[in-house]
């Protein structure tokens, strides 16, 4: 079984029974306590609990800093595979450059992707999450074993 980054040798500065959050360089990593891999299998109500916590942190680094990117990766660009929620601090000129250049969408390609989102806002399947965590076949594991 492949050991945890954020599990095993991390500093924690808080946890309670479903989130923990720890410190590694200079960013604050908000993680449930169970693994979930990406996003999709994440509990609405794990979630949320995460997102009470986000905001307590950056509450507190706020008076110490200008601000902070609050990041998500998700599938290609996560580099554990343990779903977390990165508070990064930011202050003025600290030569950090998270910018990014998002691809237009043509009109069409717009429409398209709206009567999907409808859609699938309509009767949102919540909990759907458990099947993809239990599944044998986990499309972050699978993949993270094939990085050199």
């Amino acid at each position: 079984m492949r050991i945890c980054k954020y599990c095993e040798g991390s500093k924690v500065l808080y946890e309670d029974n479903i989130v923990k959050v720890i410190k590694i360089k200079d960013k604050s990593i908000v993680l449930p306590k169970k693994h979930y891999t990406i996003f999709e299998q994440v509990p609405d109500e794990v979630f949320v609990k995460l997102t009470q916590v986000v905001n307590k942190v950056v509450k507190e680094m706020f008076s110490e800093y200008n601000g902070n990117n609050i990041l998500i990766n998700n599938g290609l660009g996560q580099e554990i595979a343990h779903f977390c929620i990165e508070i990064i601090p930011r202050k003025e000129n600290d030569g950090k450059d998270l910018t990014w250049v998002g691809k237009e969408l043509q009109p069409e390609e717009m429409k398209i992707a709206q009567i999907s989102i409808k859609e699938n806002l309509k009767n949102p399947q919540l909990e759907s999450s458990r099947a993809m965590t239990e599944s044998k076949e986990n499309y972050m594991h699978t993949n993270l074993d094939r990085m050199p």
